[in-house]
C-alpha cells in the first residue's frame, strides 16, 4: 500500500568545480559499508554523465524492494545562474518489511547516511502518503509561495516539516532567520525526540510512529512550526548569495 512507503533524501549543493567523480568516490568510501540493512553493494565505477545528470541505481543484494540511487548533477560554470541544483541521494523503501526497524532508521541509520553523503545542505525522511496529503490540503498557501517567488522547501524557505530530517547552517539562517544551534535549542524546548548537531547544522527526529496519519502529520507539523517561528510559510525570498 502507497502509505507503508518512505523515501530518505539527502541533498548536496555541488561546487562546479569539484568533479562529479570526486563526490561519487565518497559515496563510495563512505557508504558501502553501513550496517544491515543499508549495506549496498555500491559499484566502484562512476555513472556516466550525459548533458544533464549521472545516475546510479543500486538495488539491495537481498531485499529487493530496497535500492540506493545516487543522482550527480552536470558541472558547468553557469549551472547556478537561474536556480540552485542539487545532486541527490535516494533510499526508498517499505518500513513494515521485518527487515527494517522503523526506530533504527531514523535513530541511527539515517543519520549515518547523511554523515557519509556529506550534505552540506538538506535531508529529510518522507512520508509519502502523508506528504502529498499535506500538500493538497495547503495548496492555497503553496500556490501564494509560487506566486512570490519562493520555492516552497528550497535554500530559502522550509514549508514542510518531516519525521526526521536535517538542515545546513545556512538553511537555517536563510529560511528560520537564526542560525543551527537556535534551531535546536527552540526544537528541544518544543520537545523533539532528538536533536543533534550534525554537519555544521543540525539533524532533528520530531515524530518516530510509524503509523503516523496525516492528522498527526498535521498536528507535528503546526506544534513545530510554531515553535521555529515558521507560521505559514510566507518567509520573503532573500538573494542567494556565497555559496562557495
Amino acid at each position: 500500500m502507497i502509505e507503508n512507503y518512505i523515501k530518505l533524501y539527502s541533498y548536496h549543493i555541488p561546487d562546479p568545480k569539484e568533479p562529479y567523480e570526486v563526490r561519487h568516490e565518497l559515496v563510495y568510501n563512505n557508504l558501502r559499508n553501513l550496517p544491515y540493512p543499508f549495506n549496498f553493494d555500491i559499484k566502484k565505477e562512476p555513472p556516466v554523465m550525459d548533458d544533464i545528470a549521472a545516475v546510479s541505481y543500486v538495488r539491495h543484494q537481498e531485499i529487493q524492494t530496497l535500492l540506493i540511487s545516487s543522482r550527480y548533477i552536470y558541472r558547468s560554470p553557469k549551472m547556478y545562474q537561474y536556480w540552485v541544483r542539487t545532486d541527490e541521494l535516494e533510499i526508498p523503501f517499505n518500513h513494515k518489511r521485518k527487515e527494517i526497524d522503523y526506530k533504527e532508521v531514523l535513530y541511527k541509520l539515517f543519520p549515518m547516511v547523511i554523515n557519509g553523503y556529506k550534505s552540506n545542505y538538506r535531508s529529510r525522511l518522507l512520508l509519502r502518503n502523508n506528504f502529498c496529503r499535506y500538500l493538497d490540503q495547503h495548496k492555497k498557501i503553496t500556490d501564494k509561495l509560487h506566486d512570490k517567488g519562493i520555492e516552497r522547501d528550497g535554500v530559502n524557505n522550509i514549508f514542510i516539516l518531516h519525521p526526521a530530517q536535517h538542515w545546513s547552517n545556512d538553511l537555517c539562517k536563510r529560511a528560520l532567520g537564526y542560525d543551527a544551534e537556535e534551531a535546536m535549542r527552540r526544537l528541544r524546548g518544543a520537545g523533539a525526540l532528538m536533536v543533534e548537531p550534525m554537519l555544521g547544522g543540525l539533524y532533528c527526529v520530531l515524530n518516530d510512529d510509524r503509523a503516523l496519519d496525516v492528522e498527526g502529520f498535521k498536528a507535528m507539523n503546526l506544534k513545530f512550526k510554531t515553535a521555529l517561528g515558521l507560521h505559514d510559510g510566507t518567509i520573503p525570498r532573500k538573494k542567494i548569495l556565497g555559496l562557495f
